[in-house]
């Protein structure tokens, strides 16, 4: 596993008490936040966070206490990210953002509104 420094990751401090808590309930268990890529779209890329044991492949981000685990090629493909919060219905959710957002889509086929021309 590869370790990367904090300047790869911005976090606010709603979402770093958020994640604080969560990290208290999993750390104990070898289990830490991991950053996935959903898919590319028009608007973006769409990215979860899910709490995973680390694999050999991942890479180690750290951010004071807290740990995250990503695949090598999305911090290559992004350049690192930015998680926040907001509120969803009448929960918190994470918000991750990349620093390099490259909406890589192939319009064409994906959206109707291009009728394949």
């Amino acid at each position: 596993m590869k370790n990367q420094t904090d300047d790869k990751l911005v976090i606010s401090d709603t979402a770093y008490q958020y994640l604080s808590g969560k990290n208290n309930y999993f750390a104990p268990k070898a289990r830490y936040a991991r950053i996935i890529l959903n898919g590319v779209t028009c608007s973006g890329a769409q990215f979860s966070l899910f709490y995973d044991y680390a694999a050999e492949s991942d890479l180690r981000m750290e951010y004071k206490n807290l740990t995250f685990l990503a695949e090598p090629e999305l911090l290559q493909r992004f350049g690192g990210f930015e998680l926040g919060t907001e509120r969803f219905f009448f929960g918190t959710r994470i918000l991750i953002t990349p620093f390099i957002d490259d909406r890589n889509c192939d319009c064409d086929h994906k959206c109707n509104s291009h009728n394949g021309k």
